[in-house]
């Protein structure tokens, strides 16, 4: 039988810290560690036991994320003549996504999504924030939202078509994606959430 002390220091603790879905599956992640730590110290020799799992070297919520090898050279490419919105219409274009799409289903992490929409904005998109995979996350946000908002740009194309396309041409081959854990995951499920809403359900279908 478990003694009240030993629950409380088994608990998760409440934290500020905690809405973040990335800390949050680093705690737990923590937790896991600490029970098959002590498992193999029960079960096995010193000599037998496993080494335990390093959270820097990947896992679903690797701590150091590592530049995009991006498919494309980005200084060949039409990134300098994609039209981003300002800033206030980017927050307008989050807001969109959210209040369609995450009501129900968890596609990212709104307030690390907002940081780094912050981040980038007052970098004014320099090329190191292009390297980073929130990058390809923040360009299918606005993507999505003008989609869901039917912002025509004058083009056949459908709204938000050309930051959608941008992504496609960036986007790295699927073993460096993985590496990125949760994070990668979410760049191909709104991958798919644009496709599908674009009535393309088959090359939705490729990305889920």
């Amino acid at each position: 039988m478990t003694s009240g002390t030993d629950r409380s220091a088994q608990q998760i603790e409440t934290h500020f810290a905690l809405s973040s879905s990335q800390n949050f599956g680093n705690r737990i992640q923590d937790l896991l560690e600490q029970r098959t730590s002590h498992s193999s110290q029960i079960s096995l020799t010193p000599k037998e036991q496993a080494p335990r799992h390093n959270p820097n070297g990947g896992g679903l919520f690797p701590q150091q994320r590592t530049p995009l090898r991006l498919r494309q050279n980005q200084e060949n490419g039409p990134c300098a003549k994609l039209r981003l919105p300002s800033v206030e219409e980017a927050y307008q274009l989050l807001d969109t996504v959210l209040l369609y799409l995450c009501g129900t289903q968890h596609y990212f992490d709104e307030r690390e999504l907002s940081d780094q929409l912050m981040i980038f904005y007052r970098s004014n998109f320099d090329d190191g924030q292009r390297t980073s995979i929130w990058y390809l996350h923040i360009l299918l946000v606005f993507a999505i939202g003008k989609l869901l908002r039917g912002d025509l740009d004058g083009t056949s194309e459908p709204p938000g078509f050309a930051l959608f396309n941008e992504v496609l041409r960036l986007l790295p081959g699927i073993s460096e994606i993985r590496a990125h854990g949760v994070a990668g995951i979410e760049i191909l499920a709104l991958i798919a959430v644009y496709y599908q809403n674009i009535d393309c359900k088959d090359d939705a279908a490729t990305h889920v």
